[in-house]
């Protein structure tokens, strides 16, 4: 991206082959960095994990069958079962 401070590739590649001076960041410093975010990405994921389950196990603790307008109360987990039910005997059969 121009102003950016960042060499593109052909750039690079005809600096280095002209053993000339590298004024702004090269490929493989964009890629070291690159590395160096998506490994602290990889690790802040892992550290909410255990936040984000215990979000979902207090959803899940805390859901209850719904009214739904016409169609009346709705139980997602009675549905599920059933549905695992269905899915079974399309196995079987």
């Amino acid at each position: 991206m121009p102003g950016a401070g960042v060499m593109n590739i052909a750039a690079y590649g005809k600096r280095l082959a002209a053993r000339e001076p590298m004024n702004e960041q090269t490929p493989p410093q964009v890629a070291d960095r690159l590395d160096s975010e998506a490994a602290e990405a990889l690790r802040l994921v892992d550290e909410l994990r255990p936040t984000a389950k215990v979000r979902g196990a207090t959803e899940l603790a805390q859901y209850q069958p719904q009214l739904l307008t016409r169609i009346g109360y709705v139980d997602w987990n009675a549905i599920t079962a059933s549905m695992a039910k269905d899915i079974e005997i399309a196995r079987a059969w």
